[in-house]
């Protein structure tokens, strides 16, 4: 389940903040992106970081990390 922050708590001081997404986005959003991505027999998969913005999932990628998803492989494996 995603959260937006309000402004005041998501930018003290000016820093940049970052958010750990589970997903290559945007093709998987919500709960339990690996699993959907692995029931949809999706080749890869993997986590973004991203600089958070006042929306949900909208600011600029920084970082992507892709992992080959075996055939048979379970999200509890993949883990």
């Amino acid at each position: 389940m995603g959260l937006i922050l309000r402004k005041r708590y998501s930018m003290p001081c000016h820093a940049a903040l970052f958010n750990l997404h589970a997903s290559l986005l945007p093709r998987w959003r919500g709960a339990a992106p690996i699993n959907r991505a692995i029931m949809a027999g999706d080749a890869e998969a993997g986590v973004m970081t991203m600089k958070m913005e006042e929306g949900l999932d909208t600011g600029p990628v920084a970082l992507t990390a892709r992992v080959t998803v075996g055939a048979d492989e379970t999200a509890g494996e993949f883990a």
